[in-house]
């Protein structure tokens, strides 16, 4: 496949937009049937899938908990969103990578196979309101091939805006003017951190990247997460996998429940608390999430 270059910054090169080096949003990519990754993600997925094979499975959760989480946001009224780390459009039928991967013995024992494709937040939002997008939407990601992605997409929706940004230089990032445009300083706002504080090592920056987004948000706001666990996998098997992600230059940096509460810090929250994203019962359209294969616990704090 050849690369968006267009998409691709001025200052990074084009060869850094060739897919030379593997990313975690092109492994995602093609851990959910998306068509968005090149040869290092396949030789990572590979070596992935033959430590954990319920990997696809666990990221395709993650993905539907994230459009439960949003459908649930706006069914409370809450018309903005910050999405941080948003992922790359996916697919509902198997792309010839993703199948060769799992082999095709194996596709009936995954429940998305014939699933509809996942959505990206507008298209959650289009279809919870029954028309065009009816939110203004900001979406932040470090990684300058999303960001360049979402913009080509998402030109005709005028109060969506896309930031390049680090999240955990968090004053920085919130007071971008793209962000003090689009965003009303006195209106909820859904806040999302799906997959985006396990890349965080340091324990003390990834708490205080929540305490510096929570005290942002206005009141009635939400923010939900997902943190990566080994919790609900065997003993070790998560940290292989991080072990895979580290050696291939990605970061995932997976915590125990008592850790990600501490990095939550009190937050008051919704439901049943931190619990795995499967246990989340949502008021959505979102059909419920299947068990077997979670590997993530979730959240969603009120600010009241």
């Amino acid at each position: 496949m050849t690369p968006p270059l267009a998409h691709c910054p001025d200052h990074l090169g084009r060869r850094d937009c060739r897919g030379e080096h593997p990313t975690s949003a092109r492994l995602h990519s093609l851990l959910t049937g998306g068509l968005e990754h090149y040869l290092p993600e396949v030789r990572l997925a590979e070596r992935l899938l033959a430590v954990a094979p319920g990997l696809s499975r666990s990221t395709a959760l993650n993905r539907r908990w994230g459009q439960a989480a949003a459908a649930l946001a706006y069914g409370r009224g809450i018309k903005q969103y910050l999405e941080v780390g948003p992922a790359l459009p996916s697919s509902s039928v198997y792309k010839p990578t993703l199948r060769k991967l799992l082999g095709r013995a194996n596709l009936a024992d995954h429940w998305y196979v014939n699933e509809r494709p996942f959505l990206d937040l507008c298209q959650v939002l289009e279809k919870a309101h029954g028309g065009r997008c009816p939110a203004a939407v900001v979406y932040v990601d470090r990684d300058p091939f999303v960001t360049g992605c979402a913009r080509a997409s998402l030109d005709r929706l005028p109060r969506v805006n896309c930031l390049t940004a680090d999240i955990t230089d968090t004053a920085a990032a919130l007071d971008a003017p793209v962000v003090i445009s689009t965003l009303t300083p006195d209106q909820p706002v859904a806040a999302m951190l799906h997959g985006v504080l396990e890349e965080v090592a340091d324990e003390d920056r990834a708490a205080q990247t929540v305490r510096a987004l929570w005290e942002w948000l206005p009141q009635g706001s939400t923010l939900s997460i997902t943190h990566t666990t080994g919790d609900l996998y065997e003993p070790g098997l998560m940290d292989d996998v991080a072990g895979l992600y580290r050696a291939a230059g990605l970061r995932l940096n997976p915590r125990t429940k008592a850790q990600i509460v501490e990095l939550l810090g009190g937050l008051p929250l919704l439901g049943p608390g931190l619990a795995p994203t499967h246990q989340w019962s949502l008021a959505t359209r979102v059909p419920p999430l299947p068990g077997e294969g979670a590997a993530a616990y979730a959240a969603v704090a009120l600010k009241s």
